[in-house]
């Protein structure tokens, strides 16, 4: 009977273990090696054959890094995890191999600000690193250099030049001169320039010489303006010709009777010779129209002797009585347009035109001409310059353009920050090097912060901010101070003297009437908030109440809470054994920052080696 109802009670306690399993979810626990291609603060990808692998991190991942001490940038790594729904959980993350490979960019230097910034255009991408007198700068780097930079941190996130190789310099540009006088004699590929009665100068010309100014032909006689490059050549090149003042067209008459008449020339019969001219949209007609036979006078322009240009061709038939030539009227004056808008190009591939986004008629391209285009003294023309014009609208051609207004260019100063994170939202106050104090916004996502670094108070920094919304742009440090958590063992030797004081004054009533009058200071003192900066170990975490124990280089150990708001710096996950340095608040003793400065590599692992 009793081997029956422990048989009985066995059954019982099987299907009651039966019943409990099939009612838990079940967790799906895996692993995966492979290449660790990008670190974030809440997430890993890793890559392998399979393809490309993301996983959410927090603060139950666990991390081994070996002798190494640290992750870095195609590290082969071991991962174990399990999914939570369609997300994938790091339990674990440990390291294989590390592979060494530096990041590189290559390409021109665009941009260069001497210690302080470079850019680089490569391909398809311009990049702007951060460097400074600790970067290692191989040969002389200036604009139009072809370098190699070795670079720290994510090209999208303003990365540091730990190296900076030039191995293509640019070459020097030749001084530009110009010279100025009057044109004697030019052709295809070279022009001579009287510049004055004694001295005359040959210049070389190409398919890229560009004629500017009032005309667009260049002609013998005319006035210019020639710009070259001093290359110490007999005949410089002539990079662009400015036309000041034209010469006078040389105008002659003829008279005649016409052989031969068409659209493209007039033919005269003289008592010496036969003439051509070519006729053109300019040529003005009195009298008949021409007709072979019919008595013609043809003033002419013979600038071009080879191929002189009828300007007035007067006609009649015979003797016969003509009636007086109608005057050509003069035509009236176009009212030139005013406008207002935003200047979007200026000189357009090197011509002398121009873009404006005319408010209600769009996007207009005017022409203009550098002699005669009114500009106010000292303002030189910038796109996205919002400005007043005054154009003609049957040519396009820009008269006279005025400066309204320019948008606003972003200060830049140096400081000291005085507070970061003020009441918990994004707002800074910056005392300015030489100026008042700044109470400045910030947005997280668009500000500019160089790769780990991460902002507090009493840092010496660099900063953009725009005036008009005080909102700051980018904060970089040029200086951290000493820490100051070193003065605090001295302090506490004192506050422990006054128990060893007590026996004392008890012999001495006169000393006993002091001690009331220490005690409420000091504990005034105790009661204000004090913010302490120390370089501690973490020695334990609490996640689920958010504790963690500290422990200090003077031996102290303190207890701090933390929350969602205590700063940390990008892709560090605190566990213990970490060095690190910390902010907190002594008054309910709050961390409000943790950064990480070491971390050593786990025992487990080192024993494995």
């Amino acid at each position: 009977m009793k081997r029956f109802k422990a048989l009985v009670l066995v059954i019982a306690l099987a299907m009651i273990s039966s019943s409990l399993g099939s009612c838990a979810t079940p967790v799906e626990a895996a692993d995966l090696n492979g290449m660790l291609t990008v670190v974030r603060e809440d997430s890993i990808v890793v890559n392998n054959a399979k393809g490309s692998y993301e996983f959410a991190t927090d603060e139950n991942t666990r991390y081994e890094m070996g002798e190494q001490g640290r992750f870095t940038m195609n590290d082969i790594v071991h991962v174990s995890y399990h999914k939570k729904g369609k997300k994938m959980i790091a339990d674990g993350v440990s390291l294989r191999k590390h592979i060494h490979k530096d990041l590189t960019f290559s390409g021109t230097v665009s941009g260069l600000e001497e210690n302080k910034s470079v850019s680089v255009t490569g391909d398809s991408l311009t990049v702007t690193f951060a460097y400074d007198a600790n970067t290692a700068v191989e040969g002389r780097l200036a604009k139009g250099d072809e370098v190699r930079v070795t670079y720290l941190g994510d090209l999208s996130e303003y990365p540091r030049a730990d190296r900076i190789v030039v191995t293509k310099e640019a070459p020097e540009e030749p001084e530009t001169l110009t010279a100025t006088g009057v044109v004697s004699l030019f052709g295809e590929k070279s022009l001579l320039l009287s510049i004055d009665s004694a001295h005359d100068r040959k210049f070389s010309l190409d398919k890229n010489t560009k004629i500017t100014g009032v005309a667009k032909a260049l002609r013998i006689g005319d006035s210019v303006k020639v710009t070259f490059r001093n290359t110490n050549d007999e005949a410089p090149l002539a990079t662009e010709i400015n036309i000041i003042k034209e010469s006078a067209p040389d105008i002659r008459t003829i008279n005649g009777i016409v052989k031969s008449y068409d659209a493209k020339s007039i033919v005269i019969d003289t008592a010496k010779k036969t003439y051509k001219y070519a006729v053109n949209k300019d040529t003005k007609y009195k009298g008949v129209s021409p007709q072979a036979g019919y008595l013609a006078e043809v003033t002419y322009d013979s600038t071009d002797k080879d191929k002189p240009v009828a300007t007035i061709i007067y006609c009649k038939k015979g003797e016969e009585p003509q009636p007086a030539p109608t005057p050509t009227p003069t035509p009236t004056p176009e009212e030139p347009v005013s406008a207002q808008g935003k200047l979007i190009a200026w000189s357009i591939d090197g011509q002398d035109k121009c873009t404006i986004s005319i408010d209600g008629s769009g996007e207009l391209t005017f022409a203009y001409s550098g002699d005669s285009l009114e500009i106010a003294p000292g303002y030189a023309p910038q796109a996205d310059d919002f400005v007043s014009v005054l154009y003609t609208a049957s040519n396009m051609t820009l008269k006279r353009i005025d400066l309204i207004s320019r948008p606003e260019q972003p200060v830049n100063a140096e400081g000291t920050l005085t507070a970061w994170g003020v009441n918990g939202e994004n707002k800074c106050t910056i005392a300015v090097k030489g100026g008042d104090e700044l109470a400045l916004t910030y947005k997280p996502e668009e500000l500019v912060i160089p790769y780990g670094y991460f902002p507090q108070a009493d840092d010496a920094i660099r900063f953009l901010y725009m005036d008009s919304t005080k909102v700051l742009m980018q904060i970089e440090l040029v200086s951290r101070p000493e820490k100051e958590e070193q003065t605090e063992p001295e302090q506490k030797p004192e506050e422990q003297t006054e128990p060893e004081q007590k026996p004392e004054e008890q012999t001495e009533p006169e000393q006993k009437q002091e001690e009331p009058q220490t005690a409420p200071e000091a504990k005034k003192e105790e009661e204000q908030p004090v913010s302490v900066k120390a370089t501690a170990e973490l020695v334990s975490s609490e996640p689920e109440k958010k504790i963690s124990t500290f422990r200090l280089e003077n031996g102290e150990t303190v207890d701090l809470n933390y929350s969602k708001d205590t700063a940390r710096a990008s892709g560090y996950f605190p566990q213990p054994g970490d060095k690190v340095d910390i902010i907190y608040t002594k008054e309910g003793m709050l961390l409000n920052s943790i950064q990480l400065i070491e971390r050593p590599a786990p025992a487990a692992d080192t024993a494995e080696q």
